[in-house]
């Protein structure tokens, strides 16, 4: 319930803001349906500006002088550039309902139609080639450089990243991160796989004893062992490090993750990578242990 509501408050914010705009609209007496593609044209030409001041050497320039006034200063000036463009933009809905009599209601709406068409092209345009130069962080922390045909090496790391992300928000746990792990866990593994998981976790008192001890339960990615090529996505084996932490101690267990991971839309910041887990299983293997007996969930 806490992710939901801090996602919440997240996303609401700018949504408020535009609908406040749009009361102000009202109020005046006009009918303002391009907020929307104002907010998107304005939201662009912000970005725009402080690539354009990066590439110039500004920010660095005042990073190295510790000039923290300068830099605060840069990042007001672009949120008003991203303003008074975005009103420009809005003198195109002015300028349709006064001077060529059009409906309000139909110019707002071809406004919203314009801008992502205008900023996808502007886009294209000012970062053509782009792809040539994609920085991806390996799970070792080191950045792998990659051209546009080598698109197996890129989802090797997306996936990577991804069986990280399960291994953590699966297996990791203390008694204020519970639920919060398990809804994140939800948008990266299919939830009848996660039940399996959490109920061995259950009926092992897993979450009483973080709840009612303050034991804590951190899982940390090892290491991907295999993929898989199929049809419709990939089939995937890697281990992970359960550390569990209480008064008596430290116990390790390596967890051995098997499963079909399918691609889907990326979507920030429940799930990135645009992987998810249809079918998934874990097996546990406790590292200290002489007999080095595993248990399949």
């Amino acid at each position: 319930m806490t992710f939901l509501i801090q996602q919440t408050l997240i996303y609401a914010v700018p949504l408020m803001i535009v609908a406040l705009a749009g009361v102000f609209a009202e109020r005046s007496g006009i009918i303002n349906l391009a907020l929307e593609g104002i907010m998107i044209f304005g939201a662009f030409i912000g970005v725009l500006f402080v690539n354009l001041t990066q590439k110039a050497g500004v920010f660095a320039e005042a990073k190295a002088a510790g000039d923290w006034v300068a830099l605060q200063g840069f990042m007001v000036l672009a949120m008003l550039v991203a303003a008074i463009m975005g009103a420009v933009f809005s003198l195109l809905l002015s300028f349709a309902s006064v001077n060529l009599k059009a409906d309000q209601t139909i110019g707002g709406t071809a406004l919203n139609l314009l801008a992502p068409a205008l900023v996808l092209f502007f886009m294209n345009m000012t970062v053509r080639g782009v792809t040539d130069r994609i920085l991806v962080v390996n799970t070792g922390g080191e950045f792998l450089q990659l051209k546009s045909m080598e698109t197996d090496k890129l989802y090797e790391t997306l996936l990577k990243a991804h069986c990280n992300a399960v291994a953590y928000y699966v297996n990791s746990f203390d008694r204020m991160s519970i639920s919060g792990n398990q809804a994140q866990a939800v948008f990266l593994v299919e939830k009848s796989e996660l039940n399996a998981i959490w109920n061995k976790y259950l009926n092992d008192r897993a979450y009483a004893d973080a709840a009612d001890r303050g034991v804590i339960y951190k899982c940390v990615f090892e290491k991907l062992h295999r993929v898989g090529i199929r049809d419709d996505g990939y089939n995937v084996l890697f281990t992970s490090i359960l550390s569990i932490h209480d008064a008596g101690g430290v116990k390790r267990i390596r967890i051995y993750s098997r499963g079909d991971a399918i691609r889907t839309t990326p979507f920030y910041p429940e799930n990135v990578t645009g992987f998810f887990f249809r079918n998934y299983t874990q097996e546990y293997e406790l590292l200290d242990s002489s007999d080095g007996n595993k248990e399949r969930n």
